[in-house]
C-alpha cells in the first residue's frame, strides 16, 4: 500500500519543478513480489486521473517500506491540481486497495502578483446532539493560502438533511480583504431541527482565485433530539418541515373544555415577513385543530379546522409572531395516538 504522500512544495509559480514523494509499505505477513509505482495528476475540471510517471519497487519482507521520488514540471495553468499514487497489486494480496488514502494538492500562481486561494475550514458546531428547536453555533474560519490577497467577500452556511437538497440557512458573513497566510473565523447562531442534517459553510469565490470547491468538507452532522410531548409544548422558531408523534389521553385536557383530551404547540415564525404554514393532524380517528395569538394555551382564536377522515389540514398566511396550535380528537374523551406535521414555506 501507498502509506504516505507528500510534495517538497505545495506553491508553484507556472511550469515549476517540484518533487512527489511516496512511501510504499508491505502491511501483510509474507513477502512482496517486485511491482510498479504509478502516478497520476488530475485538474479539478478534467473527469480522470492521468498517469504521469512510475517507478519500480523492489521486494519488501513484512513491515518493511521504500521511500519514492519523482522530479515533475509543475502545471502551466494557475489553480488548484492535485497528484496521488497506487502500487500495483502483487499475487497472493488480499487487500488490493493500494492507491494513497488522500491526494496531494499544488496550487499554482498566475506567475505575476500572485493569486488568492480562499478555503474554509474547521467548520464546527457547538452541539452535535441539541435538543429539537435549541439554538446552536456553527462557525468556521477562511483562511488565504494563495499567493495574492484576496478581495473583501461573503460566508454562507448552508443546511441539507440525508440525501436532500442544500438550502441556505442563517444570514451571510462578511469577509474582509485577507493578505496571503491571513484568516478570519466567523459563526451563526441556527435552530436544531427535528433529524439529522448535514452543515456545512461555504466562502463565495473572488476574482483571480484558481477553480475548486470553496466548501469545508466533511460536513458536520447534527442531530436533534426529540424530548417526550408534555401537555404544552414550545418548537421555538420553525423552519421547513417538523414532524411530532403523540398520543391523547386523560394526561392532558383541553383548558377550555374538559371533556376533550388535548395537546398545545407554540411555535414562531421568524423573519421579517409573512409566509404560508400548514398544519396536518392525522389519526385512527377524526381530529380537530385550533390556531391562536401566542404561547400557551391563553392567546387569541384564529382559525380552526375539522376532519371528514383521519386527517386535518389548517393552512394560513401568518405574520412573523408567536402562535399555539390545539391539536385534540373531534369526539369527546377519545384517546389514542397523532401525528402532527408543520410546514412553514
Amino acid at each position: 500500500m501507498v502509506r504516505s504522500l507528500r510534495v517538497d512544495d505545495s506553491t508553484l509559480t507556472p511550469g515549476q519543478v517540484f518533487s512527489l514523494s511516496a512511501t510504499v509499505a508491505n502491511e501483510g505477513t509474507g513477502r512482496s513480489a517486485d511491482t510498479t509505482l504509478r502516478y497520476y495528476y488530475w485538474r479539478g475540471s478534467a473527469r480522470e486521473w492521468t498517469v504521469i510517471g512510475f517507478d519500480s519497487v523492489s521486494s519488501l519482507v513484512p513491515s518493511a517500506s521504500a521511500d519514492e521520488l519523482i522530479r515533475l514540471r509543475g502545471p502551466a495553468t494557475a489553480g488548484r491540481h492535485f497528484y496521488t499514487a497506487c502500487v500495483e497489486a502483487v499475487a497472493g494480496e488480499t487487500n488490493r486497495r493500494n492507491c494513497a488514502r488522500s491526494s496531494v494538492r499544488v496550487t499554482v500562481s498566475d506567475g505575476g502578483v500572485g493569486a488568492p486561494d480562499l478555503v474554509v475550514r474547521n467548520a464546527r458546531v457547538s452541539d452535535r446532539n441539541p435538543a429539537l428547536g435549541q439554538r446552536f453555533r456553527l462557525s468556521a474560519d477562511v483562511h488565504n493560502v494563495g499567493t495574492g490577497e484576496s478581495e473583501p467577500t461573503r460566508l454562507q452556511y448552508w443546511r441539507r438533511s440525508r440525501g436532500g437538497a442544500w438550502e441556505k440557512v442563517g444570514d451571510d458573513d462578511y469577509v474582509p480583504a485577507l493578505a496571503t497566510g491571513r484568516h478570519v473565523a466567523h459563526s451563526t447562531l441556527l435552530t436544531a431541527q427535528l433529524g439529522t442534517h448535514e452543515y456545512t459553510a461555504c466562502v463565495v469565490r473572488v476574482r483571480g482565485e484558481p477553480s475548486g470547491s470553496n466548501c469545508f468538507r466533511p460536513y458536520v452532522t447534527v442531530t436533534a433530539r426529540v424530548a417526550p410531548l408534555g401537555c404544552t409544548n414550545d418548537l421555538e422558531i420553525l423552519a421547513g418541515v417538523l414532524t411530532l408523534h403523540g398520543i391523547w389521553n386523560g394526561s392532558c385536557e383541553d383548558v377550555r373544555d374538559r371533556r376533550w383530551y388535548s395537546r398545545y404547540f407554540t411555535f414562531r415564525v421568524g423573519g421579517d415577513r409573512s409566509t404560508w404554514v400548514t398544519m396536518d393532524l392525522t389519526a385512527s380517528m377524526r381530529t380537530h385543530l385550533q390556531l391562536y395569538w401566542g404561547g400557551g394555551t391563553g392567546g387569541g382564536w384564529i382559525a380552526n379546522a375539522t376532519s371528514f377522515g383521519t386527517t386535518t389540514r389548517l393552512r394560513r398566511w401568518l405574520a412573523p409572531g408567536t402562535y399555539t396550535i390545539e391539536a385534540r380528537p373531534f369526539l369527546q374523551g377519545a384517546t389514542g395516538r397523532f401525528t402532527l406535521t408543520v410546514e412553514v414555506e
